[in-house]
């Protein structure tokens, strides 16, 4: 992290204020991103959205810019996704967050719907990941 911290311009994905405090270390001030488990699965990285709020105090308490949320949507159809999106955009103007980052190839026009403002779509772009052998 610490040759990282020279050229990262935001931080994305931060879900443990200890990760925060390893941040604020080496690039005091950082922009970052808390990133946000909307589906409730243990697997999936992320604090739950009654977290986010205590998260980004701790954050905050550190000196660090928390510029915004990010979140994956729950697997299935798109507007499976759209109630969380829905959540987890109003808990980010609620605590005065710029960024909503939600949303991949597969529900991007929800999550925009909803109020993302930056979103994923590598597989858009990029096409499928090939598969591997075992």
């Amino acid at each position: 992290m610490a040759r990282l911290a020279k050229v990262v311009s935001c931080w994305q994905t931060v879900c443990r204020l200890v990760e925060g405090e390893s941040i604020a270390e080496r690039a005091p001030g950082a922009a970052v991103l808390v990133e946000v488990n909307l589906t409730g699965r243990p697997e999936r990285n992320g604090v739950s959205l009654a977290e986010v709020p205590g998260l980004v105090g701790g954050l905050r308490a550190l000196v660090l810019d928390v510029v915004g949320v990010m979140a994956i949507g729950v697997p299935g159809p798109p507007e499976d996704a759209r109630p969380g999106f829905r959540r987890l955009a109003e808990l980010a103007r609620d605590l005065g967050l710029e960024q909503v980052s939600m949303g991949m190839s597969d529900d991007l026009e929800v999550a925009v719907q909803e109020g993302s403002t930056m979103i994923r779509i590598g597989r858009g772009l990029f096409g499928s990941r090939p598969t591997t052998a075992s």
